[in-house]
């Protein structure tokens, strides 16, 4: 099954269970079962970091004496076009004009640790993070350590409430799939029909016991297949899925 997973698809994922205090099991019932892994630290911290980065806006401490740029008019073109995003970051523009076959001066007036010389600033790479919203390195850190120290951690146990919860909030984010240290929220596990193929024999057989069961009602025996083919029932076991994890 090729599934191309679009952060609206976040809408029809359906919670199935928390697994070792630090793991949101879903599943996606679009054509076929798919089964997804969300991290809940990882989610979490993303929301926050979303939330914090959109929010924030630096507090800067003047210099005593400005810092002059001789910068080029493609540069200078630059600095106009996203001049709102150098005033959230800290930094007060103000450009000088000069005659025509001398570069134009821009004056920062900001803490000089962000920007020390030209290099830094033609090295963009070296000092902004371009996320959504652009922020130095320093203070792209400060969010992520920020969102990290708030967000759910591993080992907390989640209600269906709380994992619904996280799940919403990725889906209402510019950029889900992992946090600002790199790590992922969500990972696709496995589907039905890979499921089928790779176990046809033994499972196949176990699926027509599990469709009897629906009919016998007999859940003393499902809960012995249950706690050991757990991730063969979410994916198989749709009408006795509710039944099924009331009863335990």
């Amino acid at each position: 099954m090729n599934l191309y997973f679009k952060s609206n698809l976040f809408k029809k994922l359906k919670i199935c269970g928390q697994f070792n205090k630090g793991f949101i099991i879903s599943k996606i019932d679009l054509f076929n079962y798919a089964l997804f892994i969300i991290d809940q630290h990882a989610a979490d911290e993303k929301s926050n970091f979303e939330k914090y980065n959109k929010i924030f806006t630096m507090k800067s401490q003047k210099l005593i004496s400005k810092m002059d740029l001789e910068l080029s008019p493609a540069q200078i073109h630059i600095i106009k076009k996203y001049e709102g995003i150098f005033l959230a970051n800290g930094f007060d523009i103000e450009i000088v004009e000069e005659p025509i076959n001398k570069k134009r001066k821009i004056n920062f007036n900001k803490e000089h640790n962000y920007i020390q010389n030209n290099k830094n600033i033609d090295n963009k790479k070296e000092t902004w993070f371009n996320y959504n919203f652009p922020r130095p390195q320093r203070i792209w850190r400060i969010l992520a350590s920020k969102a990290c120290r708030n967000a759910v951690m591993v080992g907390k146990t989640l209600n269906t409430t709380e994992m619904i919860k996280i799940k919403k909030k990725l889906s209402l984010l510019q950029n889900p799939w992992n946090c600002p240290h790199g790590r992922p929220t969500i990972k696709y596990i496995i589907n039905n029909i890979d499921v089928q193929k790779s176990f046809k024999n033994y499972y196949l057989k176990l699926y027509d016991e599990i469709t009897n069961l629906t009919l016998t009602k007999d859940y003393e025996s499902y809960r012995y297949l249950f706690h050991n083919h757990i991730f063969f029932l979410i994916m198989c076991s749709k009408p006795l899925l509710g039944p099924v994890l009331k009863f335990n």
